[in-house]
């Protein structure tokens, strides 16, 4: 059983090890006040200008917040 969640915060850098741009996605779970960090594939090109436009979201396993999916909102092909 899976689960859609908007983050709380959005941080873009470069990630040399992964050679491309990610974006980390923070989130606080409401039940246990635990946080978690998700990271989007890397991009080869900078996504900056269309973060804001650009509909995050991470679909994750709703028990343990395992096996996420960042959701681009197909920002994720620039």
């Amino acid at each position: 059983d899976n689960l859609r969640i908007t983050p709380e915060k959005l941080e873009l850098r470069f990630d040399s090890y992964k050679g491309g741009y990610v974006i980390d996605c923070y989130y606080t779970a409401p039940d246990t006040g635990k946080k978690f960090v998700f990271t989007s594939e890397p991009m080869p090109n900078d996504p900056s200008a269309y973060l804001n436009s650009a509909n995050i979201t991470v679909v994750t396993n709703r028990i343990d917040y395992s096996n996420y999916y960042v959701d681009m909102d197909g920002k994720d092909r620039i």
